[in-house]
């Protein structure tokens, strides 16, 4: 028996159930080269032109349809080996893995003796350098074609560097074009789409990532990225040229992480591109995806990080979890109201990374891609505001942020980091002088459309040789500013100072590193007003230039674990105020927590704000007698609201789920609604039905705008509702009485 070298193998995972092979009467265009013998790995082997495929006496003892002596699996999967090669190698160009005389080991593995759980095949090579990939020989005739396509792919990445794998991004490049290969050698089974949500609901990781979202298919599912390029060129031979350059390259950056990304700049730049740009279009076509891609009407709707629909929306940001890397997204939809002219966009970034900013409108259901709107905001500006004309003409429009401008440097995680940006919106009359206002130089690159750089502020202040000092955040005890970096002052360091008076500081922090644009003023009292004001200085302690003072608000109380940047904070704030919600003993409010039945009764009811309950409630179920949720669950069953379960209980500790909370929510507020009446118009949500019992709640709930789901994407129903979503839900139906 060889020796597996201990080099990591290459596999493909299954996605789907295990598949039952599905032999019949066929005949097989395939020539073998040698009559069995005596295998190397199993227990028999045969050659064609290129494979010697090794299998075992049961494999030998299936169906034979013509039978030759050969049975069908062996006869398959040999027409299929020779078709990866006649393909891959012989059009497209790949070079042969082995030399003259020499064969690649298929292994129709059927005692999972080179598989692992989980795989369809993998690839490897022996210690003597012998190639060889194994196969799951149970499955389908369709697996069966485009795991060998897959798996030979493997091969011939083998074939051009035994040593290839130096970083994650190499063998997750590995992986997504041995995906595309599956398609490009068997176009019309698609068996790739299956993968793709795994990209779709991740589109904030790197094309050129090094770590991957737990528990997914991500790097089989970047098999839209080469996928992408190849289509966007028409030219399959990009695949192959990245490997050829790959291989030149050797490696590029610590460990080689830089690799994959020089090796497809450098082929982009061969078609005379930028991969910025390129990469830009990249986002718009997932989101467009069947406007552009030749099978995009089979693939999965892209992940939206908030759907908008009250304005304005100020100084949002997304949570840490879904911060865009660098070749990453963010999609955020903006429904255009009734009223609104053009569309502003306010975008805080970092220094030293460039961000795309795409608008790309919807009209009904189909998006106008005359119309889109492309910007690259350089690396040297923290601030810009971007306006789209005429934004009423349209029903939504999306907007697509994505970090780019990729510099070699030694950190490994270059592509696995998240970046903050802060973002606000709003549509009204804006004039075209104010299109574009930047902190400095603003590159803007558009199709349609097109803006110019504006060198003022709205107020008419010129920002190329300005220090903007502007409020990015606060809460009960901080104010978070942020200014723009000007990079030809030779800043080496900043003083921020604050104070109670206009003018009349009463301290000062400093800030020690010159391309730092944010920072926090910290132990602040609540409910106070604090101006600020900042100066940049020389390494010789020498004043540079200072910024124009600025106010801010401290809130008269805020959660310890929230800040106005998180979507539930207007509501929750807004709640407390008037005395309908309370957080917990230490300080938190604890937005993700789940609500059960009891408290979910607390909240609606008080937040009725007319309702009083007298003490006396109580006993009105097995499980709830005089707790303090006694009063609210006895006169909700008095009311009709909850009526408990068959066994006599009502499980106040019992997560609600949304569409009962949606049900208390309406009824506590006097909607009578008549349970299980069949919606006529249709659902707003792909996963809820016009028959099931909650169908009155969630259509009354989203007429009423108290829902922040996205029209046409899903509900779940069954998922519990947290205490953020409910403060939001109330909030929005206080206000719409």
């Amino acid at each position: 028996m060889k020796n597996i070298s201990q080099k990591l193998i290459i596999g493909l995972f299954s996605f789907v159930a295990a598949v039952l092979p599905v032999w019949g009467s066929v005949s097989f265009a395939v020539t073998f080269s040698s009559d069995v013998f005596a295998g190397d790995l199993k227990e028999y082997a045969i050659r064609t032109e290129h494979f010697q495929i090794e299998y075992s006496h049961i494999i030998g003892l299936q169906s034979d349809s013509d039978a030759d002596g050969i049975s069908d699996v062996i006869e398959e999967v040999a027409e299929y080996a020779e078709r990866s090669w006649d393909l891959e190698v012989d059009q497209l160009g790949f070079s042969e893995p082995v030399a003259d005389g020499e064969y690649v080991y298929l292994i129709l593995d059927d005692r999972d003796e080179y598989l692992y759980e989980g795989t369809m095949g993998v690839t490897c090579y022996f210690d003597d350098f012998s190639l060889y990939m194994a196969i799951d020989p149970w499955m389908s005739s369709d697996y069966l074609k485009v795991t060998v396509a897959h798996e030979f792919m493997h091969v011939l990445q083998f074939g051009l560097d035994f040593y290839f794998q130096e970083s994650y991004q190499d063998i997750y490049f590995a992986e997504a074009t041995a995906v595309w290969m599956e398609d490009y050698v068997y176009d019309d089974i698609n068996d790739y789409v299956g993968y793709l949500t795994d990209y779709f609901d991740y589109p904030d990781y790197s094309v050129f990532a090094g770590v991957v979202p737990d528990g997914t298919f991500f790097e089989y599912a970047l098999g839209i990225w080469p996928r992408f390029l190849t289509e966007y060129y028409d030219d399959n031979s990009l695949v192959l040229d990245s490997w050829n350059q790959i291989i030149e390259l050797d490696s590029v950056g610590n460990g080689g992480f830089f690799t994959v990304f020089s090796a497809v700049q450098d082929v982009v730049e061969a078609e005379g591109d930028d991969i910025d740009e390129v990469y830009q279009d990249f986002s718009i076509w997932n989101l467009a995806k069947e406007d552009y891609y030749e099978e995009g009407d089979e693939y999965p709707d892209v992940y939206i990080l908030n759907t908008w629909s009250s304005y304005p929306v100020v100084n949002k940001m997304p949570s840490p979890g879904m911060r865009p890397a660098l070749y990453g997204s963010n999609y955020i939809a903006f429904d255009v109201p009734s009223s609104g002219d053009d569309f502003k966009f306010t975008l805080t970034k970092p220094s030293g990374i460039e961000m795309g900013v795409s608008f790309v409108p919807m009209d009904g259901a189909d998006f106008d891609l005359n119309a889109l709107d492309k910007n690259i905001i350089g690396e040297d500006e923290t601030y810009v505001e971007l306006v789209v004309e005429n934004a009423s003409d349209y029903d939504k429009v999306y907007v697509v942020v994505s970090p780019l401008g990729a510099q070699l440097t030694g950190n490994t995680s270059t592509f696995d980091e998240g970046y903050v940006y802060y973002y606000s919106a709003d549509f009204g009359d804006y004039s075209e002088s104010e299109e574009v206002t930047s902190s400095t130089d603003v590159v803007i690159e558009q199709e349609v459309k097109e803006g110019e750089s504006s060198s003022s502020n709205s107020d008419g202040v010129s920002v190329d040789d300005e220090l903007i000092l502007a409020v990015k955040a606060s809460d009960d005890e901080s104010v978070t500013l942020s200014w723009n970096r000007l990079s030809d002052l030779g800043i080496d360091h900043y003083l921020l100072y604050f104070g109670s008076e206009s003018g009349n500081y009463m301290g000062s922090d400093e800030v020690d590193r010159a391309w730092t644009t944010t920072s926090s003023v910290n132990e602040l009292a609540p409910g106070e007003v604090y101006y600020f004001m900042i100066e940049a200085y020389s390494i010789d302690d020498e004043l540079l230039i200072s910024s124009s003072e600025v106010a801010a608000e401290t809130a008269t109380f805020s959660f310890s674990d929230m800040d106005s940047s998180d979507e539930a904070y207007d509501a929750v704030i807004g709640l407390y105020e008037i005395g309908i919600i309370e957080g917990y003993d230490d300080g938190t409010f604890g937005a993700e927590n789940t609500v059960n039945r009891a408290e979910l009764l607390k909240i609606l009811i008080e937040g009725v704000g007319t309702i009083e309950i007298s003490d006396d409630y109580a006993n009105c179920f097995d499980d709830v007698s005089d707790e303090w949720y006694a009063k609210y669950v006895c006169y909700a069953k008095e009311q009709g609201w909850v009526s408990g379960y068959d066994d006599g209980n009502f499980y106040p500790a019992q997560t609600v789920n949304k569409v009962e909370a949606l049900k208390m929510l309406l009824m506590v507020f006097g909607y009578e609604l008549e349970e299980g009446s069949y919606i006529s118009g249709g659902m707003p949500y792909s996963d809820t039905w016009p028959t099931s019992w909650y169908a009155i709640y969630v259509d009354t709930a989203f007429d009423l705008g108290i829902l922040s789901e996205e029209e046409g994407g899903v509900f779940e129903p069954e998922e519990g509702r947290n205490r953020g979503e409910i403060c939001m839900e109330l909030w929005e139906l206080i206000n719409s009485l």
